[in-house]
C-alpha cells in the first residue's frame, strides 16, 4: 500500500486532535497540555501500529512535538495556552541521555564488534 494513502488519515487525526479538541473532549476533562500530549501519544500510537515511518524517527518526531508544543521553550503561540503547567525542556532533553538508554547504545555499539572476533 502507498505510504501516502496511510500518514494522511495519520496526519488528519492528529491535527484534529491538536487544534480542534473540544470537538473530541468534553470542555474541563482535560487540561491544554494534556490535550497536546494526547494528541502526540496517538499520532505516535498510529505511526507505530502502521509502520509509515520508521520507529526511530517516531521517537524522535515524539521528542521535538514535546518541546516545540508543550515545553517551556514552545514558540510564542503554542506557549500562551499552556499558562503554569508548562514542561521543562531539559527534562525532556534528559530523556535522550538516560543511563539505561546510553547502555543500550553501548551494548549496541560493543555486540557487531565482538562478532567479527
Amino acid at each position: 500500500m502507498n505510504p501516502l494513502k496511510k500518514i494522511v488519515p495519520i496526519a488528519i487525526i492528529f491535527f484534529g486532535l491538536f487544534c480542534l479538541p473540544e470537538m473530541v473532549f468534553p470542555e474541563g476533562i482535560f487540561s491544554t497540555l494534556q490535550q497536546r500530549v494526547l494528541a502526540i501519544f496517538i499520532l505516535a500510537t498510529l505511526l507505530w501500529v502502521s509502520d509509515v515511518v520508521p520507529a526511530f524517527a517516531t521517537s524522535l518526531l515524539i521528542i521535538m512535538l514535546l518541546i516545540l508544543t508543550a515545553s517551556n521553550s514552545a514558540p510564542f503561540p503554542l506557549r500562551e495556552g499552556l499558562g503554569e503547567n508548562m514542561l521543562n525542556y531539559v527534562t525532556i532533553y534528559n530523556s535522550l541521555a538516560s543511563p539505561v538508554i546510553v547502555l543500550f547504545l553501548g551494548g549496541g555499539l560493543y555486540c557487531p564488534g565482538l562478532c567479527q572476533v
